[in-house]
């Protein structure tokens, strides 16, 4: 079972994921200043879009959801021991 709702979520992490590397690092002045890094950034960077293109590829049919409103899901998401 593949809840859609995961990969929107994996998605999600993927590209802030991405955007924070992009903007805090790849995009720091001393990597820029450093060609070797850069291309390692670039690499790194290439990588984190080819993942985030793999996760969204994948079909997953809402109906695989888990029924969340069942008692051992709603156990999950409660603060009682």
């Amino acid at each position: 079972m593949t809840d859609p709702f995961l990969q929107h979520e994996a998605l999600d992490r993927a590209h802030l994921l991405a955007d924070s590397f992009q903007r805090q690092l790849a995009d720091h002045a001393f990597i820029k200043a450093h060609p070797d890094l850069a291309a390692r950034c670039d690499e790194i960077a290439a990588a984190l879009g080819s993942l985030y293109q793999a996760i969204g590829s994948f079909d997953v049919d809402p109906d695989d959801a888990p029924d969340l409103s069942t008692p051992e899901w709603q156990a999950k998401f409660t603060d009682a021991p």
